[in-house]
């Protein structure tokens, strides 16, 4: 199954295009002790492990999030049913891996260039000290190594002249093998600016960060209905939901709508105060929380990322 996060420069923020695929498992066909069990399976598990019992395709490693098969089976079913139950793969540093990055500027869909991408740890919000780092080619393209687990961002900002809107991108669940992470869109400062006064009544604050994510369920489908709260939002951030790549004031949690291309799922905050912080999301009719992840905030920075359910 496909995630999918949107840029969608009309809401009033760039949004991460991200594609994230999930498990091959879910059936006794996958199951499985050693990697060997995988590939003996014939093409279609060509290059697959077997991680937590389940055979897990190489380009769909990244997304390894794993219900047991028991709390699975008495979960029942629902697009919410691996709630709780979800566990990740740890981080392997042994493991290198590739991060393939392509920027797109939304409004002239044209590749995003001189743009300056570093591999970040959490804690270091400046990325003072990247483990690797890269520009842009003509393409629009950098591709960053890193290790299998790894939990950082990636913080793409303007070299030169170039006024890009410095973003971190953020890959939940983190990387297991080599991914390509589909179109990420980038804009420039005063395009961006002018897009969030005009549709939300709001200026961004230099001082402060800004955060779009979008929800999607046990299926990998976009999630309607979800609260996303985020914990050092204080009385001068403000929340807001989208509806047919617009925010719109009267919503209360997630949309999704047909009429969207980007078929929407998104919310976020603008001006929240920096520093690493935790974004949970709870399904308005049962407040059930379903994810938690952190969510690095840097001053005069827009943080994205699509937010599976997660561990809790």
């Amino acid at each position: 199954m496909t995630r999918r996060a949107w840029i969608a420069g009309s809401v009033g923020a760039s949004i991460l295009a991200l594609t994230a695929c999930s498990l091959l498992v879910d059936s006794n066909e996958s199951a499985c002790a050693i990697d060997s069990d995988c590939t003996a399976r014939g093409t279609a598990f060509a290059g697959a492990r077997c991680e937590a019992n389940r055979c897990v395709s190489p380009a769909l490693a990244h997304d390894a999030w794993v219900e047991s098969g028991q709390a699975a089976e008495d979960a029942g079913s629902g697009p919410w049913r691996c709630a709780g139950s979800i566990k990740w793969g740890g981080a392997d540093p042994t493991r290198s891996l590739l991060v393939t990055l392509p920027f797109w500027e939304y409004l002239q869909s044209v590749p995003a260039t001189g743009l300056l991408v570093k591999t970040c740890a959490l804690a270091d919000l400046e990325c003072s000290v990247p483990a690797s780092q890269g520009l842009t080619n003509a393409a629009g393209v950098v591709s960053l190594s890193t290790y299998a687990g790894f939990d950082g961002f990636f913080l793409a900002t303007p070299m030169g002249s170039d006024d890009w809107f410095p973003t971190i991108v953020r890959v939940l669940p983190p990387p297991l093998g080599d991914i390509n992470i589909g179109n990420t869109a980038a804009e420039h400062s005063d395009v961006l600016s002018t897009i969030v006064l005009s549709n939300i009544g709001q200026t961004l604050d230099p001082e402060r960060g800004h955060l779009v994510v979008q929800a999607v369920d046990c299926d990998g489908a976009l999630a309607p209905g979800v609260v996303i709260t985020v914990a050092s939002a204080d009385s001068a951030s403000f929340r807001f939901y989208t509806r047919e790549r617009a925010p719109a004031i009267e919503l209360t949690s997630t949309t999704v709508t047909t009429d969207s291309p980007e078929g929407e799922a998104f919310g976020g905050y603008t001006n929240l105060p920096v520093g690493n912080t935790e974004v949970v999301l709870t399904l308005a009719s049962t407040n059930q929380v379903v994810a938690r992840a952190r969510a690095p905030i840097r001053k005069g920075t827009l943080t994205t990322f699509t937010i599976p359910p997660t561990p809790l």
